[in-house]
């Protein structure tokens, strides 16, 4: 264990020892004033101290005489505010620091005994989850639509650590961005994949790609923004399908026992709802002619000379 010793060499029976540690949020120096620390000896409090610059914690000279001499234990603890930030995780481990005060040579001194990191106590802000949704004007559609999604840090600079999956009728190509950023993956209706553990902080844009055929995005909710801490950020995008074309119906009347004459049969094309769209009437057609026989797909079938 790093050790230290403490002379004073004027005054033999008195010597002191002063404790420092460092306060780290998210592996950085944490602001001065943002968190406080007790220092104790058993139950007896010998001083609270708040953080000063560069993240530096110090207790107040600790002074010790002959009436000292021997073994003390001291605990360091943080403290929890009541009004404790939701987003942070706190550090709420004990230090233990052994200070050691024998005479040595006609001279008192001070060992202080710290653990292998001395006094430490790192902080981290609460991460981070991001949610996309699929929605569609077709209940039940299973096609798949393309998307990405770029993640990058407060500078600009793309995120590329693993994060962890949860996902239904989505997939991704990986969880963990590429060099630029990027994940990429396909997603249907009803269907969501949601990236957790992102660092608070890191900011996203959700993109739709290579639309299928037919399919028109019409709404993009929550597709930019900056991940949380310890929340859930909800982006939905939503398809409609409105392709449009053309066909020509072709029916067959047959009357059997006679001449069908042209206009003797009316006939009319409902749409699902049972309004008409197109009024025909028949052509003429003789009775020594056949009406050709149709396939399964309404088409005349061809004999082997290709007539119907």
């Amino acid at each position: 264990y790093p050790n230290a010793w403490f002379e004073n060499e004027y005054n033999p029976s008195r010597t002191s020892v002063t404790l420092e540690g460092v306060k780290l949020l998210d592996e950085q120096a944490a602001p001065a004033e943002s968190y406080s620390f007790v220092l104790k000896e058993g139950d007896e409090t010998i001083e609270a101290v708040s953080v000063s610059a560069g993240g530096a914690i110090k207790f107040s000279t600790i002074d010790y005489t002959a009436d000292d001499i021997g073994t003390h234990t001291y605990t360091i603890n943080e403290l929890v505010p009541d009004n404790a930030d939701p987003a942070i995780n706190y550090d709420v481990h004990t230090e233990t620091v052994t200070v050691i005060v024998e005479e040595k040579d006609g001279k008192l001194q001070a060992k202080v005994v710290y653990d292998s990191d001395k006094i430490v106590f790192k902080n981290t802000t609460k991460p981070g989850n991001l949610k996309l949704e699929k929605k569609t004007s077709v209940p039940g559609s299973d096609e798949w639509f393309n998307f990405r999604i770029r993640f990058v840090d407060k500078n600009g600079a793309a995120y590329t650590k693993n994060m962890s999956m949860s996902y239904s009728n989505a997939r991704a190509n990986s969880s963990k961005p590429d060099a630029e950023g990027y994940i990429t993956g396909k997603i249907k209706e009803n269907g969501y994949i949601e990236f957790k553990n992102i660092p608070a902080g890191i900011q996203y844009v959700i993109e739709e790609t290579d639309l299928p055929v037919g399919w028109t995005l019409t709404s993009a909710v929550g597709v930019t923004g900056t991940i949380a801490a310890g929340a859930t950020q909800n982006a939905v995008l939503t398809n409609t399908y409105n392709a449009s074309g053309n066909a020509e119906l072709i029916v067959h009347k047959e009357l059997v026992g006679g001449d069908l004459k042209a206009g003797q049969f009316t006939f009319e094309l409902l749409d699902d709802e049972m309004n008409v769209l197109q009024t025909q009437s028949n052509t003429a057609i003789d009775s020594n002619d056949k009406a050709p026989k149709l396939d399964e797909y309404g088409e005349p079938v061809l004999d082997e000379d290709g007539n119907a």
